[in-house]
This record gives C-alpha cells, structure tokens and sequence, in this order.
C-alpha cells in the first residue's frame, strides 16, 4: 500500500519520445494529478527558448512545441499566449521569431504570439545573492500558469542550460545585459526569484555536450524531462547530458553545479534526491 507521502511526493518525468504527443500528454498526468483541473480553463503562457535563430537544440523544435499545445487544447486550455524575447546578441527578437516560425506556428495552432522585447517591463523586487531587483516581461503576470519549454545544452558561460537559465528570457533587454556582471551562475538563480513555472519540459531528444548554446556537439538521450520543480529536472537532466563523453565543463555531480548549489540554497526546489521521485518508461 502506497504511503501518502509516496503518493504527494514530486515527480520528475524521464520519458521516451518516440511519439511527442503521448509523452507529453503521459508526462503532463505525472506531474500534475489534475491536469484537467489545473490547466483546463486557465490562461497560459507557454515560454519556448528562442534566444537564437538556430535551430533545436538550441532553440524550442517547433513540432515539440506544436506537440504541447495541441495537448494543451485537449485538456481543455483555450487561452494560449507563445512568448520568450532572446539574446542581445541576435536581436531584434521580432526576426529571431520570425525565422524560427513561431508567429507562423501561433497563428496556425490558434494561440496568441508575444513577443516579449516589446515590452512593457515590470520591476520585481527579489533580494537575490547580488541581484536585488530585475525587470521581468508583463506577459509572466498576465497569465494563470507557466509552462517551459527547455532545451538541454551546455553553455560556454554558464555550464549547462535547462529549467533554471531559461528564466533569462523573461529579462528586459537592460537587464539580461547586466546578467554577467559578477556571478553568472549567481545570478541565474536570482532571476528565479521573480518568475516560477507551473510545469517545466525539458526536450532532451537531443542535446548539446559541447559549446552551447547556439551551436556545439549534438547527442541524441532520446527522452523528455518533465517536472514542476526547477531544481529536480535540473539535476536529472544534466546527469543525463553528464553520462556523454566531451570535453565541457560540467561537474560528475550535478548537485555541484553552481546554478543548482545557488537555487537550492534561495528554496527553489528540491534539496536532494530522496525528495522526489524519477518516473521512467
């Protein structure tokens, strides 16, 4: 007989992908008991990663991101807004957008398209290691629930990419070019402060294990992550980018990353790995 605490315990879903949709829809019932309740009905932003205009694993695959909303339909979601801005390197978001065809994707599926360097911003207090305030997009507020789609990539700067480093995406254009001043890493955690998912993806049919984030070594883990905990999908899913041969800069641990080390320590999620449970299959 299961114990409640087994059964109220969050997971972190490491499912095949063989067929988007079923591992979408399977992922979204292991993370959320209720789906239909606590999607169906309510106003959703869905945040892909398009902070460049290469394409997955750098940026969002829009046939996973096309997979999630028509799930997201099924269960009863109507009110979609698709936003992200992306990398001062590659602005203006508008064309970085456009080349990823997500305005087109937006328009096809019936959802709204926004794009979040038109502003308005909104400044969040959020005591942070050493950031204190950021200015988030108004889009994260304007929408009952959060969901991410994450791509996983090591990152020439900030170690690996996933849940916690596509809160960057949220920033203002000032303020995502103040992120590397002092501690990047730092900082990432800080941002997540202002702004928390409700249901976090992790597209890791294939991933980068060197460079990052635009371009790098690709390999294929074949899964998708799926959680509501920052911290935990992490984790899983930089042991998985871990398990590759490369040279990058990722610890054998991947509660010794620095992004993780600093989440946990500002109660952004789980502290370690007995509080949670890996769903696989």
């Amino acid at each position: 007989m299961q114990r409640a605490a087994d059964v109220m315990r969050t997971k972190v879903a490491c499912l095949p992908a063989q067929d988007l949709k079923t591992s979408v829809l399977r992922a979204i019932q292991l993370c959320l008991p209720d789906a239909a309740g606590t999607l169906g009905g309510q106003r959703l932003l869905v945040k892909p990663n398009t902070n460049s205009p290469d394409p997955y694993p750098a940026s969002t695959d829009p046939v996973f991101l096309t997979a999630l909303i028509e799930v997201l339909h099924e269960l009863g979601t109507a009110d979609i807004m698709v936003g992200d801005s992306c990398g001062l390197a590659w602005q203006p978001a508008q064309a970085v957008h456009e080349k990823l065809g997500i305005p087109d994707l937006c328009r096809r599926l019936g959802v709204r398209y926004v794009n979040f360097d038109a502003g308005p911003w909104r400044n969040v207090p959020v005591g942070g290691r050493e950031l204190k305030n950021v200015q988030i997009a108004e889009a994260a507020f304007q929408a009952d629930r959060i969901v991410y789609t994450c791509c996983l990539k090591t990152h020439r700067l900030a170690r690996f990419s996933a849940s916690l480093k596509h809160a960057a995406g949220f920033l203002s254009p000032e303020m995502r070019s103040r992120l590397h001043d002092g501690d990047l890493e730092s900082n990432i955690a800080d941002i997540n402060l202002a702004v928390k998912p409700d249901l976090i993806f992790i597209d890791a049919r294939k991933c980068f294990v060197t460079g990052g984030p635009v371009r790098g070594w690709v390999r294929r883990p074949g899964v998708v992550f799926a959680s509501t905990d920052r911290v935990a999908v992490d984790v899983e899913a930089a042991r998985g980018l871990s398990s590759f041969w490369a040279f990058n800069r990722l610890p054998k641990n991947p509660w010794d990353h620095p992004q993780v080390r600093h989440a946990i320590a500002l109660g952004l999620g789980a502290s370690r790995e007995g509080e949670y449970e890996v769903v696989k299959g």
